[in-house]
């Protein structure tokens, strides 16, 4: 990317949070104003369609300001990271595991002096990184959540992709996109899924876990790709071991 691109991006992104976070002035005036309704039904519809107002409000800052949120950059164990993640979700009673690559099968270089052989590596040193612990975290949070709310389950998976890459999957056993949502799923706002994957109704969200998951993982120097495996969607995410 350019110098001049990344600065007009910046810029709109400057002025996208500016308007979101004057768009909560008025919603405050709004609700005062709710109260003095007197019709009860009324009141409670008013009162929803500023809750969802104020989600995408909040939904739109936090996408924006990711970038921007202070975290140092550390290094640890990717495998170690997910591992916890999902024992926090299993603690919960949620149906979730995970299975980590046990070892990585290397063949060392050879010389003049030795012909190549070959190697183990634990996953567990196979799959140290430097980045930004939390966010991550909160990125592969959003897709097991999806995957729940979705699919009922979710199955992660970890392996070195390359000696600069890693891979992460995620499948679970629902329905799966519509193919002609795949290309959008990923964008602010939008909820991709089967019409027959439609989400429990204590369900919350504006279409932004995605979106705020695939930042994270940009600016990890990856992406994140779907697949219908039928049954299930597998999420695959590419994650750089520097960044």
């Amino acid at each position: 990317l350019t110098d001049q691109f990344r600065i007009e991006q910046d810029r709109k992104s400057r002025s996208l949070a500016a308007i979101s976070h004057d768009l909560r002035t008025p919603v405050t005036r709004l609700r005062l104003r709710n109260e003095l309704l007197e019709d009860d039904d009324l009141r409670v519809k008013f009162e929803s369609d500023l809750d969802e107002v104020t989600s995408i409000v909040d939904g739109a800052l936090n996408l924006l300001s990711i970038r921007a949120q202070p975290e140092e950059t550390h290094n640890f164990s990717l495998v170690a990271l997910l591992e916890s993640l999902v024992n926090d979700y299993r603690d919960t009673g949620k149906p979730v595991t995970f299975h980590p690559c046990s070892h990585l099968d290397m063949q060392s270089p050879g010389s003049v002096f030795s012909p190549a052989t070959e190697i183990t590596i634990k996953s567990e040193s196979a799959c140290m990184m430097t980045g930004q612990p939390d966010k991550l975290r909160r990125a592969f949070s959003n897709l097991i959540n999806n995957a729940l709310k979705y699919g009922d389950t979710a199955a992660i998976e970890v392996l070195p992709l390359t000696k600069d890459m890693f891979h992460v999957s995620i499948q679970d056993n629902g329905p799966g996109i519509d193919p002609d949502q795949i290309d959008k799923v990923l964008l602010p706002f939008v909820r991709g899924r089967s019409q027959s994957a439609a989400p429990k109704p204590t369900d919350q969200g504006v279409g932004l876990g995605l979106s705020i998951a695939l930042e994270i993982i940009e600016i990890h120097g990856g992406t994140i790709n779907f697949t219908n495996t039928h049954p299930g969607l597998l999420v695959s995410a590419t994650i750089a071991r520097e960044s």
